[in-house]
């Protein structure tokens, strides 16, 4: 029977009894960025992930350029609710132009 979780088809998987008698292997996959599903009786109960490196996060990233004074962030609440455009149906004049150049073949 196929699984309803897609993680469990990608990741790989080890009962509680095995993780307990290789658990330094396992670490290792993590270590190399491998997730880990931990089963119980056949059931997803946890699964490891690796710990991302410092300065992957971006508002870390963005405090230490504060920081460093080579960016600013912006005070203004001007943009906060404002609804930007919906892309979704709705062509650009460069999409059209380059449409209407490949039907007109020049």
């Amino acid at each position: 029977m196929p699984s309803k979780h897609v993680y469990n088809r990608h990741m790989k998987k080890v009962s509680i009894a095995e993780l307990k008698n290789r658990l330094s292997q396992y670490l290792r996959y993590v270590k190399a960025g491998e997730p880990v599903v931990i089963m119980e009786r056949n059931q997803p109960v946890a699964h490891m992930i690796p710990i991302p490196p410092p300065g992957k996060n971006p508002d870390e990233r963005l405090s230490r350029l504060e920081a460093r004074g080579i960016v600013r962030r912006g005070r203004s609440a001007r943009l906060r609710g404002y609804q930007f455009p919906d892309a979704d149906g709705a062509e650009s004049g460069v999409v059209e132009a380059l449409r209407r150049e490949r039907e007109t073949g020049r």
